[in-house]
């Protein structure tokens, strides 16, 4: 799907933007980098560069002639976005209809036709699924594709255009088909228990001083 290569690319320099070397190399660098990247390349092939990671070795200048400007043969390197025949990717549905899907894997568009989907998966039209599809449709949404969700393919061919850029046709095999989230997992947070606090110890009632026995009274005498 994405490949590091090296390629060779021709740049021209106007002669009003003459100057220094460095400056002379600065400019084709970023000539390079507006006339390549984002676009197809080598003749229309399914190979769009994504970024142009260095441009390190330049030619002498060769000026052009009848035009008055230099001509740069510049060795670049760079990361390319090249989908194959027979690729599973995940893309993101953009546009459902009764004859079947388009999802978007970055720039490629994927049109995965009804033909090519398993009859246990189920098609919604539209935006979103509507009111009455709701009661037909498993509690999951696991087994429907509607837009918004994301769902897994398998390339069966590719083709490029300068104007509309990367097609491809799709099929859903095994193992395939709508990609339904992960739900996370929360762990529970242990908090430190608060450590119970040492109740006051009752301190000692005071025992009753004892109450002074009455004296005997005296005998009265005879």
């Amino acid at each position: 799907m994405f490949y590091f290569a090296y390629f060779n690319h021709r740049v021209v320099i106007n002669p009003c933007e003459f100057g220094p070397r460095q400056r002379m190399h600065d400019i084709a660098y970023s000539k390079i980098i507006h006339e390549l990247e984002g676009r197809l390349t080598v003749d229309n092939t399914a190979l769009l560069l994504v970024d142009t990671v260095s441009a390190s070795d330049f030619s002498p200048p060769k000026i052009i002639q009848g035009h008055g400007g230099v001509e740069y043969w510049v060795r670049c390197s760079g990361m390319f976005f090249h989908p194959r025949r027979g690729e599973v990717v995940t893309g993101l549905v953009e546009r459902v209809t009764a004859s079947g899907f388009f999802m978007n894997v970055g720039v490629l568009t994927v049109f995965v036709s009804r033909a090519k989907i398993p009859a246990k998966l189920l098609l919604v039209p539209g935006d979103s699924p509507k009111a009455d599809d709701m009661q037909v449709l498993p509690e999951d949404y696991s087994d429907i594709i509607c837009v918004g969700k994301h769902v897994r393919a398998r390339l069966i061919g590719v083709r490029t255009d300068q104007r509309t850029g990367l097609w491809a046709a799709g099929e859903i095999g095994d193992f395939m088909g709508p990609v339904v989230p992960l739900t996370p997992v929360s762990t529970p947070s242990f908090s430190p228990s608060p450590s119970p606090s040492p109740s006051p110890s009752p301190s000692p009632s005071p025992s009753p001083s004892p109450s002074p026995s009455p004296s005997p009274s005296p005998s009265p005498s005879l």
